[in-house]
């Protein structure tokens, strides 16, 4: 992202960590489970789809799920750390990335219906509006906007001896980072629509009571990142 301002990188030493944790396979933690699922399969999947593709809370519990199986979009966390590497605050990277999560969940127009009702493996079919690192990156590198204000806080590091720590805690430059980077957001446009039939499987939840589960996660996972 921004290969224009990547020259800056190697003359501005920035100490700069991973916020976010990467993505896990699966929530549900165990594999075989016995009984009636709790939820429908539909249900279940829609879950861990808008768990991988912007790291929504909202259905875990159909899942059997909690907050701490949340992982996030590796698009997402890819873009954040590209910002990571900049001066900016923590507390503006974190604005960054839920910015990029509620416009996914707004483009991206998830659904899960049951293709195929099963005791013990149901089909469900997933679309998506799919976003793809290539497209995201694309077009965050067309908005100026953004990349003036990065050229400006690196500038600003180099031209007035201004340290990683001082610009971080300018909130003036924070500011408008965060509004260059929220207008670049918005600007984003849904990918193409597509769709995946997934087998189900049943699974213990994390309250021990059965739930539905993806067979293969990953591919869940790889679809909704446009892999």
């Amino acid at each position: 992202m921004f290969k224009g301002i990547k020259k800056f990188f190697a003359v501005v030493a920035l100490s700069s960590t991973m916020l976010f944790s990467g993505l896990s396979q699966c929530g549900a933690a165990e594999v075989i489970a016995v009984g009636n699922p709790s939820y429908s399969a539909d249900q279940s999947i829609l879950a861990y789809a808008e768990m991988y593709a912007f790291n929504s809370d909202k259905h875990l519990k159909e899942a059997g799920l909690t907050v701490k199986d949340l992982s996030g979009n590796q698009i997402i966390l890819d873009e954040v750390k590209d910002f990571s590497k900049m001066p900016f605050s923590d507390a503006s990277l974190s604005k960054v990335k839920a910015s990029l999560e509620n416009k996914f969940e707004q483009l991206m127009n998830i659904k899960v219906t049951l293709k195929k009702d099963d005791p013990e493996h149901p089909v469900v079919t997933l679309t998506a509006n799919v976003m793809d690192k290539k497209s995201v990156d694309e077009q965050l590198e067309k908005q100026d906007g953004l990349e003036a204000i990065i050229l400006m806080t690196v500038g600003a590091e180099l031209g007035e001896e201004k340290t990683p720590e001082q610009v971080k805690a300018d909130s003036e430059i924070q500011q408008a980072f965060l509004e260059a980077s929220n207008s670049a957001i918005n600007a984003l446009t849904a990918g193409s629509s597509k769709s995946i039939d997934i087998t189900c499987k049943k699974v213990t939840g994390a309250d021990g009571k059965t739930y539905w589960a993806p067979e293969d996660p990953a591919a869940v996972m790889n679809f909704l990142q446009g892999k």
